[in-house]
């Protein structure tokens, strides 16, 4: 839409038509992009002996967004919880305590990043041997962009 000016010029304005397929032409362009790069969902099983600590961390140039943490006991008990940190055992750092044998712990409105300098640390206490099971999307570093997909 051209806009009249004074004295003589013109001013070349987007109509909000015009504006909003300027947007979503650039936004798909943008979203194809970034659907292009590696993205993968992983699965991680660990075994947690009594009154050990178990540190998992991402590999050098990839980062995880842990999207569910399934623990189980050898117990079978559902009272059981096992603690998870985020880079060392401190009450600081804990993330929450997970209830062991209830199935699947999800993180609804929650993300929790991880990037290869940091760590998930699970501590065992007692007699309390477990199966950490993670699902995860791991993407390379350089496209940490690709998570907020």
């Amino acid at each position: 839409m051209k806009q009249k000016v004074q004295p003589q010029g013109l001013l070349d304005i987007l109509t909000p038509s015009e504006f909003g397929d300027v947007m979503q032409r650039h936004t798909d362009t943008l979203l194809t992009a970034l659907g292009r790069n590696a993205r993968f969902i992983r699965y991680i099983e660990q075994v947690l002996s009594s009154t050990q600590s178990l540190s998992i961390s991402p590999p050098d140039g990839f980062l995880w967004e842990v999207k569910a943490i399934i623990p189980m006991t050898t117990s079978g008990l559902t009272t059981d919880t096992l603690p998870v940190y985020f880079n060392n055992i401190t009450p600081a750092n804990l993330i929450m305590a997970l209830p062991c044998n209830s199935g699947i712990v999800n993180f609804p409105g929650k993300t929790i990043i991880v990037h290869s300098t940091d760590s998930l640390v699970f501590q065992s206490s007692g007699d309390l041997n477990a199966t950490v099971q993670l699902l995860i999307i791991e993407v390379p570093n350089s496209h940490e962009a690709q998570l907020l997909l």
